[in-house]
């Protein structure tokens, strides 16, 4: 099985919306209510995709195996602190649940920490919620360490709890 990675394109914008929509209903289940996950609609957030993946802003890297796109990462400037122009933030992060085990989303954190060494940053962050163990797991495997810093959002009426991880990019 060949994982690879490259930079993503407006012709990606269907697998990646796919790999989100996927992604969120399936790891958020018994997180965010059923009836919220069952309406995600794959044609909505493909819509989205395209103008995200036209503008190019944030970046967007995509994984593939054996040539198909099953996930993505969204890297850009740190949202919690823009004039910080040594912090990057990984900002999302799904691949799709039939690949996963695949590889890919250790080959997407290796492009999403290359595209911070290129911008020569010092410090990556993320955010994941908190009830996400199997991505919590994930991204401290990779290096990621938790800052005790807490963010609060309601989605489908539920208030769930994001967690803020770190890297250095300096060592």
């Amino acid at each position: 099985m060949a994982v690879t990675t490259r930079k993503a394109n407006v012709d990606d914008a269907l697998a990646v919306a796919t790999a989100h929509a996927r992604g969120w209903q399936v790891a958020y289940k018994g997180i965010v209510p059923q009836e919220y996950l069952d309406a995600i609609n794959i044609e909505q957030r493909l819509g989205q995709w395209r103008g995200y993946l036209e503008a190019d802003t944030p970046t967007d890297y995509v994984a593939e195996v054996d040539g198909e796109v099953v996930g993505f990462a969204n890297v850009g400037v740190f949202r919690d602190d823009p004039d910080d122009h040594a912090a990057g933030e990984l900002w999302a992060m799904y691949v799709n649940p039939d690949a996963w085990g695949a590889g890919a989303g250790y080959a997407l954190m290796q492009a999403t920490l290359t595209h911070f060494a290129e911008k020569n940053l010092r410090t990556g962050y993320l955010w994941v919620i908190e009830q996400n163990d199997r991505a919590r797991r994930f991204y401290e495997r990779q290096g990621w360490t938790s800052n005790e810093a807490f963010k609060y959002e309601d989605v489908a009426g539920v208030t769930l709890t994001e967690r803020r991880y770190s890297i250095d990019l300096s060592v």
